[in-house]
């Protein structure tokens, strides 16, 4: 999980840095889960806000947390790396499934999910 989620920081900066302008989104993949950052526009203005999201595909049987994990496993984090002059708001977390695993209840997400941010 943390080579997953320093896989995530390296094209997250790569992602937001200027010359991200040509496109709006990068993609990771690993054996349980393909990473998608995306951008509401390839740009941010000065002074302007967009949104941007990290859509998450688990593969079957697989699943991620939400922000508060339950029994066991830790949430889901995003390690931005942004550029001077660039802000990211919190994660807009989604309503979580329900992850039974033995006797414990964790919270979180199979299949896909989508966290958003506003970027300014």
């Amino acid at each position: 999980m943390k080579r997953f989620i320093t896989i995530l920081s390296m094209f997250a900066a790569i992602a937001l840095s200027p010359i991200s302008a040509a496109w709006s989104q990068a993609i990771v993949t690993t054996e349980r889960v393909t990473a998608t950052l995306m951008m509401e526009r390839p740009a941010v203005a000065p002074g302007d806000t967009i949104w941007v999201g990290l859509k998450l595909e688990m593969a079957p049987g697989w699943h991620t947390y939400w922000r508060n994990p339950g029994d066991s496993g830790l949430a889901t984090m995003i390690n931005w790396s942004l550029v001077p002059g660039l802000d990211v708001g919190p994660i807009q977390w989604p309503t979580p499934e329900r992850q039974p695993y033995g006797t414990l209840m964790n919270f979180g997400y199979s299949d896909e999910v989508t966290l958003l941010a506003r970027l300014s």
